[in-house]
This record gives C-alpha cells, sequence and structure tokens, in this order.
C-alpha cells in the first residue's frame, strides 16, 4: 500500500476556516505529545523501517533554479539532521541512520516495482511540467511544495520503500542562508524542504497544534516563504525519531493499533491504477482535510481542489506500477516471502574439529558474552577467527600460547527482546584449511531499574546555534565507532577507573529527564569530589580527550579489537588524543562538566559498537590472559 505526505506553502494572510480547525481537534492524537507518527489506516499501527539503516538516492537531473548537486548537498543535509540528532543526554536514544548514496545513471520512477528490485531505491527527485519528460512530470496537485510516497505493508507498517518528488513547476527553490550570505534572498528553502520530507520518510507526520512550540518544529505542516529555520530539528521532532527508533530496542509503535502478521502478498497491476480499497472515501477527504488545510492556500477553492486530488493518489490512475496487499492464496509463487528460520537450519558438523566450546560468562541484555573455543590437537592450529552473534561481529583473541584455544567476545545490546542468537564462527587454520563452528545460545533477559531526573533546560531544548556542535560532536563519535584495530591493547583484568566506590547510577537504567524525555543510562556512575583522580581501566590508544556539549570534558580510549572505553564530566582532561594510557595511569579528574546534576564518573564500555554492562567486565577474571606471559601488548 502506498501513502503521500504532501507539503504544501503557507500564506500568513489568510485564515484557516472554522470547519478545517474543528477536523483538526477531532483528527489530533490524544497523548500529550507533539509529535505525531503517521499510521497504517485510522486507528492503526504507525509505519516504521525494519532495517534501522536507511539508503537514499538523489536523482541526478537539475532542477529549474537549482542544480543536482545542490539536490545531493540538501539529501546530505536532511540525512544528517535525523541521523545526528540522536546523541541525546550523553548517550544514544536512537540508533536510526540515513546514508546517501550516489544518483543513478537515470532517473528512476517513484513508486514500488515487486518485479525488478533494482528500482526500488528511495528516490528524491525534481518534478516538473508536462512538457518535460514522462518520468520527470508533477502528478500532484499544484500547491504542493513536495509529496513523499511511501509503500507499506498495512498489516504491520513496515516501510518498504519512501520516494520524495519536489514541485519544481511551481515553486521557486533556494538553497542560501542569510547569515551566511548578506545576499541571499531565501524563498522556498531547499534543506527545509528536504529535512521535513525526511520526517515522512521515517514513519512521522504533520504533529497536531498543542502549543505555539509545535509552530517550530521541522515537522509541522508549514512552510512560510523565506523560512530557513526549520533545516534544524526541534525537540518535537527528536522526541518522534526516538520513540519510533529507540536506541538497541524494538521499534516504538504510537499508532492505536496492534502490528499483525502479514497475509500473503499478491501482486495486481491494472493499467497503474491503484487497486487498494482499504479506506472510505468519506475518510480519506477528512484526513485530507487535515493535512492540507494548515498548509493550505489563501483561497478555499483552491483548499477543496487540493482535498479533491489527494484522495485520487489512493483511488485515482497514475502511470506508474502499484501494489495492493489482499489476504487470498499467493497468485504467483516466486512473489512469496520465503522464511528459512535460522533455528531450523542444520549446523554443519564441527564435533571433529573443536573441543566441548566453554561458556565463561552467557550472554545477557547489555552484557558481554565470552567463550573459549579450543581447536582438537590433530588439526592444524587457528591463524585467524571471525564471526557474527546475530548481525553484530565479535571481538576474538589466541588465549593460549600455541593458538589453539581462542576466546570470542560477543555483545547484546542491553533492548534486546530476542530470546536467543545465533553464534556463528569461521576458523581458518594455519595449513589454510577453513571450519566452521555454529549454535544458538539463550539470551539471560536482564530488567533494569527506572530513575526520574532533573536538568538544566538547555540539554533539553539546545539551542538551535548549538545543534550544529552537537551534530559535529556526533560524527566524531561515530566515527570512532568504525575503528576495529586489529592489535589488542589491553592485558588481564580491568581496573575500577574511580577511587570512590559509591555508584550512584547503574548500567541500563531508564532514565527520564525534566518529566519529559527518556533515554538509557549506558554507563556507570561513581560519586566523587572535583578534582579525585581518574585512572585508565586498560590499557589502550587515548583517541579523544576534549570537551562535548553533552559529555563534559571526555576521554574514549581504543584498547583494540573493537573495545573502547569512555570517561565523561571531567572537570581535567591530563592527556591527549594519540597518547598511549597505561593501565592504571591517571588521565584526568573528577569533575561535573557537560548535562549533569552533580560530579561525578561516568564510565562506559562499548565493543562492536555496542554499549555493555561495565561493572559486568569489571567483574571478569582474564588473569589466565597469554599476553601476561608475553608481557607484550598485542599478540
Amino acid at each position: 500500500m502506498s501513502m503521500q505526505s504532501p507539503l504544501t506553502p503557507l500564506d500568513s494572510r489568510s485564515k484557516r476556516p472554522w470547519f478545517a480547525l474543528l477536523l483538526l481537534v477531532l483528527f489530533q492524537s490524544q497523548s500529550a505529545q507533539a509529535f505525531k507518527c503517521t499510521e497504517t489506516r485510522v486507528g492503526g499501527p504507525s509505519l516504521y523501517w525494519a532495517d534501522r539503516t536507511v539508503t537514499l538516492v538523489p536523482a541526478q537531473s537539475p532542477g529549474q533554479d537549482l542544480t543536482a548537486e545542490a539536490l545531493t548537498e540538501a539529501v546530505t543535509w536532511g540525512a544528517s539532521q535525523w541521523t545526528s540528532a540522536d546523541f541525546r543526554y550523553g548517550v544514544e536514544c536512537s540508533d536510526f541512520t540515513f546514508e546517501v548514496a550516489s544518483p543513478p545513471t537515470a532517473d528512476l520512477r517513484a513508486g514500488y516495482d515487486w518485479h525488478d528490485s533494482d528500482k526500488n531505491q528511495n528516490l528524491i527527485v525534481y518534478r516538473r511540467g508536462a512538457d518535460h519528460d514522462e518520468q520527470g512530470t508533477w502528478f500532484f496537485a499544484r500547491s504542493a511544495i513536495a509529496m513523499t510516497t511511501v509503500t507499506y505493508v498495512q498489516h504491520t507498517g513496515e516501510i518498504l520503500d519512501a520516494d520524495i518528488e519536489i514541485n519544481d513547476q511551481d515553486f521557486r527553490f533556494t538553497d542560501c542562508h542569510p547569515d551566511e550570505d548578506p545576499a541571499c534572498d531565501p524563498q522556498y528553502d531547499l534543506k527545509n524542504t528536504i529535512t521535513h520530507e525526511l520526517g515522512h520518510v521515517l514513519g512521522l507526520a504533520h504533529p497536531a497544534l498543542t502549543s505555539a512550540a509545535v509552530r517550530e518544529a521541522t515537522m509541522y505542516a508549514a512552510a512560510p516563504v523565506g523560512d530557513v529555520e526549520k533545516r534544524d530539528l526541534a525537540q518535537d521532532d527528536l522526541d518522534g525519531l526516538c520513540t519510533l527508533y529507540p536506541f538497541n530496542e524494538d521499534t516504538g509503535n504510537c499508532g492505536e493499533g496492534e502490528r499483525e502478521n502479514p497475509p500473503p502478498i499478491v501482486v495486481t497491476e491494472a493499467n497503474g491504477c491503484n487497486q487498494n480499497g482499504h479506506l472510505p472515501m468519506l475518510s480519506l477527504l477528512a484526513l485530507c482535510l487535515f493535512f492540507c488545510f494548515p498548509r493550505g492556500p489563501r483561497k478555499l477553492k483552491k483548499a477543496f481542489l487540493l482535498c479533491l486530488l489527494l484522495p485520487s493518489a489512493f483511488i485515482g490512475c497514475f502511470d506508474r506500477t502499484t501494489n495492493t496487499w489482499e489476504n487470498e492464496p499467493l497468485a504467483q509463487p516466486d512473489v512469496s516471502l520465503k522464511q528459512s528460520p535460522a533455528a531450523n537450519r542444520p549446523a554443519p558438523a564441527q564435533t571433529a574439529f573443536f573441543h566441548p566450546p566453554k561458556m565463561v560468562a552467557s550472554p545477557g541484555r547489555g552484557r558481554l558474552g565470552i567463550l573459549h573455543l579450543h581447536i582438537q590437537a590433530h588439526y592444524s592450529p587457528i591463524a585467524k577467527l571471525t564471526g557474527q552473534w546475530g548481525v553484530t561481529p565479535v571481538s576474538t583473541m589466541p588465549w593460549s600460547q600455541d593458538k589453539r584455544l581462542w576466546q570470542v567476545f560477543f555483545p547484546t545490546p542491553v533492548g534486546e527482546t530476542a530470546q536467543d542468537r545465533e553464534l556463528a564462527l569461521e576458523a581458518e587454520l594455519q595449513n589454510g584449511q577453513k571450519v566452521r563452528f555454529v549454535k544458538r545460545f539463550t539470551i539471560d533477559h536482564i530488567i533494569y531499574d527506572e530513575d526520574k531526573l532533573t536538568v538544566s533546560k538547555k540539554y533539553i531544548q539546545p539551542a538551535r546555534k548549538v545543534r550544529a556542535r552537537i551534530r559535529n560532536e556526533k560524527k566524531i563519535l561515530n566515527g570512532l565507532w568504525q575503528i576495529d584495530t586489529a592489535r589488542r591493547y589491553w592485558q588481564g583484568n580491568f581496573l575500577r577507573p574511580s577511587s570512590d566506590e559509591t555508584v550512584t547510577a547503574h548500567f541500563g537504567t531508564r532514565r527520564t529527564y525534566n518529566g519529559k524525555r527518556k533515554s538509557r543510562h549506558l554507563g556507570i556512575d561513581w560519586d566523587g569530589k572535583v578534582g579525585d583522580p581518574v585512572v585508565a581501566a586498560q590499557t589502550g590508544r587515548v583517541m579523544l580527550a576534549q570537551n562535548l556539549y553533552y559529555s563534559g570534558n571526555t576521554i574514549v580510549i581504543d584498547h583494540g579489537r573493537g573495545l573502547f572505553s569512555l570517561y565523561f564530566h571531567l572537570s581535567a582532561i591530563e592527556t591527549q588524543a594519540g597518547d598511549m594510557a597505561f593501565r592504571g595511569q591517571i588521565i584526568g579528574k573528577v569533575g561535573a562538566t557537560g548535562q549533569v546534576t552533580g560530579p561525578h564518573l561516568h564510565f562506559a564500555v562499548k565493543l562492536s559498537n555496542t554499549y555493555v554492562d561495565p561493572a559486568h567486565i569489571l567483574a571478569m577474571d582474564f588473569s589466565s590472559d597469554p599476553a601476561l606471559e608475553k608481557n607484550v601488548l598485542s599478540q
């Protein structure tokens, strides 16, 4: 099923008719939240992407006033807003990511094509009048600035494809900012438009006007000429993002209905006419009034024209393939969803190669699983060991001098809901032979506490001028998590970095800030006085030592093999990026910088881009580490 979300201009001199306002009241969400999610139908579940990394493809055709390069730049800008907006309260509150791919060699047709999967790219493209080529024609109401078409599964809300078409026929787009260019005369800002439409792509709708502050949201349904402020997200936008895609947790459902099991799929084509009959015409017209009037044109008759055209997106004919989801037997076997659960797949024979594995630490939510894998004596030693824990890369290291015994680290996200996962390892032996170990392990379902905090409003609703800094800091940290140093720096047991043993906040706690914003606490907080020493928990290379907006004076140490430790809110930093920090070495002092309620040390551990409970790794006994015998930093 496809849904279109129009973006229309705001004429500040017009007055909205009273019945449009009445419809707005009738249809607005009953919850206190200002953001609004797009539902599959009235009373249905909200839309969502199953894969939280979504690729966007800006087309290469130029617009009337702007180039194709300007479109790519605007898409990159908008993508960065939604991607970098999730670094909240010193930790991520969302792990949704937009990526921007290279433009295609030719413009693609918007919509979803079951027969040619290569065409199903999330396209962003300029559209013009009928004098343009067929694929570039603007099909929708001429009062709409842009239109986002989303194809999704009605029963579950899963998004399959999303395309943004920009009305380059009736609007003049600009890409400049008066603060950066005094000669700038902004019209309809392209970055504003793209950032707004990308919110529709990820599943957000126009928020209800519950307060004057909602008007500042990027997703608010008004786009006055010259507005460039909505390039940056507001708090309402962030709340919607983090509610739909909470960090390391199941996708949120802010619709009224439950997600259902999808029926079999039938693909139908009827001369490009949409056969969807899920919503009655009256409901479509009411929804049209709700979505269109807040960005309504000056004359009422134009508003009614738009409201007649929008439902035609559901019942009218367009020169494009449309798909329906019907509860009927499959018409074409090759279109069926064939599922082969990993649990039902036979594992390769492995007992001949390995001793029974030893689980040193069982996997659990927010915990580090540790497995010892020992190859039989009559086989060649292991030269290299790699693998996956579900979709997460594992960290491996030799755990004996002869490299027959290996230790495997595999982290589980704190929000994991699965009962088990598959651990798949591939060993390359020193004689060139390759063998595999595959086994499913149960995940301990650990329950974490909840906590309520009050912090400065500037950290809950940062000023727009601060958001650029937050975005840049998020990019820096994201770059660090992509580093996978082959060399292992750490040896033996880990040290508590704080001299104070009093724990004031545990790992995994769900936090509510100022009675509104929720997130996870992904580290341990130890009490302390300003100036108390902070030591490195293990040996590693300092990758970052600087002040960040949320975490204050911050140090990040790379211990190798995908393992990092983080130290927040320091009053002083006594090392610098590039230095080696040795286990027990003083690297800083306890402080109260960044978003804090008082002086303390926040300590976090991250493996394979997944936060794990620091208390768990601090309690582990690594005294049998073979590196201690050689007294070297790596194998």
